[in-house]
């Protein structure tokens, strides 16, 4: 759930914030996003609290990178991006950046798509150097794979 000013309607926002007021403490994944539901909810921003996503240990076992490549068709250097495509998570920027200092590596996306007009705009700037996969089981052996075979793991944000 992202709740933003734009996003707030297709909620039930006033259940939300009620049901977040009634607890000590509500645990987020970033501190974005603790800022983000204070503002939008209008509740005291030292009633959140970051708690960061764990690894799951299927991330530790050894995985072929080959898994990947052979079902994807990826001979090529590549940076791994895996989250949903959309503005908050600034794919577009992770784009421009290789396209500009990693000439000799492509960028493959793995997610779902939250915003279809930014993923075009995506895609349409990457050209035929991004390729979107869609979304991966998350403990896949194929997403592991995918690890395994990147030359370079990228997650984007916006600050």
């Amino acid at each position: 759930m992202w709740i933003t000013e734009e996003t707030k309607r297709l909620f039930p926002a006033e259940e939300i914030r009620h049901q977040l007021s009634l607890a000590e403490l509500v645990v987020a994944n970033s501190h974005i996003e603790c800022e983000t539901l204070s503002r939008v909810l209008n509740l005291p921003r030292e009633k959140f609290v970051t708690v960061y996503n764990g690894i799951d240990d299927v991330f530790f076992e050894a995985c072929s990178p080959d898994i990947f490549r052979r079902r994807f068709n990826i001979d090529e250097r590549f940076v791994l991006n895996v989250g949903n495509i959309e503005p908050r998570k600034n794919q577009l920027r992770l784009i421009e950046a290789v396209k500009r200092f990693r000439r000799d590596l492509k960028l493959i996306l793995i997610g779902d798509i939250r915003d279809p007009v930014y993923a075009r705009e995506c895609l349409e700037t990457g050209k035929d150097r991004v390729r979107h996969l869609g979304p991966l089981d998350h403990c896949s052996e194929l997403l592991r794979s995918a690890y395994s075979a990147c030359d370079v793991f990228c997650t984007a944000e916006h600050s």
